[in-house]
């Protein structure tokens, strides 16, 4: 008989891997240059050459705000997706009841709202009339610009790892609280560990919160020392589980806590690069 709370490991590390891939494939990224957001502003930028301070601006900022709402409300989608995904994965194996959530697509209205307010703001400032071609789209003296989608990436990302994590709760926490509740359950904290995490989520990687008590998020660059749920930095990829208050000291637990405890120790040593290192528990795949 498989062992459950392996089965939960397994399925964060495949919500880890699914929204880091959203990430990239949404969102882009140096290493994900396609990213629909990223191609967005890039299209964006090459349209407004020549052309700020002038009427085509108008159009060609109103085209942007379609292309990356719209390419957000799909991930807002696939994120609920991978939070839902988590719970029925986690409900199976500790033999729990999941219900269907319906809180998806208005926090996803919620997301669009504060995304749209930010492309609003930039298009504002863009059509101020105050900027210069290379204050809005880069070049000499402005090397980024202005019209840049990084505050956009950002909320993003924070928008759909919260989502994730929504989706989880809200279609795998009524049935567990119906078990047995705090007497029967904690939460654990998963993180994706490779070359990518970060000292924050390697210091939480294991460890088990009670339902309603706080992670310790100490290591950049997390938002706050203590944080209810992910996301706890920027584009966080660590996922939380529901896992059985037995679960909290087992050797599963005490190899991630190693697994992570050594990855941070080996970071500081001279000559040691990723991936030299990759620690027993990385081999769990989902």
């Amino acid at each position: 008989m498989a062992n459950p709370h392996l089965e939960i490991i397994r399925a964060a590390i495949a919500a880890n891997v699914d929204l880091g891939t959203l990430f990239g494939s949404v969102l882009g990224s140096r290493a994900h240059p396609r990213g629909q957001v990223l191609s967005a502003y890039r299209a964006a930028r090459s349209a407004l050459r020549g052309a700020v301070n002038t009427p085509a601006a108008g159009a060609v900022l109103r085209e942007l705000k379609a292309a990356v709402l719209d390419a957000v409300a799909g991930g807002g989608r696939q994120a609920v997706s991978i939070g839902v995904g988590q719970a029925e994965r986690n409900a199976e194996a500790l033999g729990l009841a999941v219900r269907t959530w319906l809180g998806g697509e208005t926090l996803t209205g919620r997301a669009l709202a504060a995304i749209g307010a930010l492309l609003d703001a930039q298009a504002g400032a863009v059509q101020s009339g105050l900027l210069t071609e290379a204050q809005v789209i880069g070049g000499e003296g402005a090397a980024v610009g202005l019209l840049t989608p990084t505050v956009v990436q950002r909320e993003a990302a924070n928008q759909f790892a919260a989502l994730a994590g929504l989706g989880l709760a809200g279609t795998l926490f009524p049935g567990a609280l119906l078990g047995g509740g705090e007497a029967v359950f904690r939460r654990q904290a998963i993180a994706a560990i490779d070359g990518l995490t970060t000292p924050c989520c390697l210091g939480v990687h294991g460890q088990v919160v009670g339902m309603d008590e706080p992670f310790t998020t100490t290591g950049p660059p997390a938002y706050a020392r203590q944080q209810d749920r992910p996301p706890f930095h920027h584009r966080c990829r660590t996922a939380t589980a529901l896992v059985m208050v037995e679960m909290a000291g087992d050797d599963l637990t005490e190899d991630m806590l190693r697994a992570a405890a050594l990855e941070a120790q080996l970071r500081g040593t001279a000559g040691y690069s990723l991936p030299d290192y990759i620690s027993a528990f990385t081999r769990i795949r989902p």
